[in-house]
């Protein structure tokens, strides 16, 4: 049966006992001699040796009763009420000295900015102040001849030349003179009556035989003329 054929599984080898782990005894390392180390104060300062200090141990009972002594004292901070001292008057004698030394130090302090802002004018240079001074005119100049050429220089123009140019112009044609003006302040109401009878009767656009009044269209008309519009319509695109 294949339930009793199963094989056994192979022994598993014994399990490597861990090393101990080897016991220190403090007062190995309390007692542990002094060693010397190259100390270097500065990349140019040079090596020197120096003795390791050893650690110093402290008493459980000590840290204990120094925790237990400043919880008291913040206990008591806490619990302690306010003390307020009222603020006595301040003498003329305080007021007068407080200021003096704000108006001192008020006169330092402006001294320094005059001193970090000053500049020193007596050492320009001659020749840079001429070449501003003649940019300066250069510029002022170019100014006023844009000024003169965007306004046309009518400040600029001869009264004789405007003279003698109006006088070319010669006088300004009569046009009343003409054989065909009318003033039509003149009109008179009878030649606007007779004119419009001239004019006739406007026509009537309904007794012409293909004429048809829109709202007269059948939607069957319609139809048939939207029909007709799109097959034109698609002749012309292909």
């Amino acid at each position: 049966m294949g339930l009793f054929s199963k094989k056994k599984p192979a022994p598993q080898p014994a399990s490597t006992p861990k090393p101990a782990v080897p016991k220190v005894n403090p007062e190995d390392i309390w007692n542990t001699p002094k060693k010397n180390v190259r100390v270097k104060e500065s990349k140019f300062a040079d090596e020197t040796d120096e003795a390791m200090t050893e650690p110093v141990s402290i008493d459980p009972d000590t840290i204990k009763k120094k925790m237990e002594a400043l919880e008291r004292e913040l206990e008591e901070q806490k619990n302690k009420p306010a003390n307020y001292e009222p603020i006595g008057s301040v003498k003329d004698e305080e007021v007068i000295s407080a200021q003096t030394k704000y108006e001192e130090q008020y006169l330092i302090e402006h001294e320094k900015y005059l001193e970090s802002h000053k500049q020193d004018i007596d050492a320009a240079n001659d020749s840079d102040v001429e070449r501003k001074i003649s940019d300066m005119v250069e510029e002022h100049d170019r100014k006023v001849e844009e000024t003169k050429l965007a306004s046309g220089n009518i400040e600029g123009a001869d009264q004789e030349r405007i003279a003698s140019g109006l006088s070319e112009l010669g006088v300004a044609k009569d046009v009343t003179l003409d054989a065909d003006y009318k003033n039509i302040s003149e009109v008179g109401a009878d030649e606007v009556a007779e004119k419009m009878d001239e004019l006739g009767v406007a026509k009537d656009v309904t007794l012409d035989a293909e004429y048809k009044n829109i709202e007269g269209i059948s939607a069957e008309d319609a139809e048939e003329k939207t029909r007709e519009f799109i097959e034109k319509y698609e002749q012309k695109k292909a």
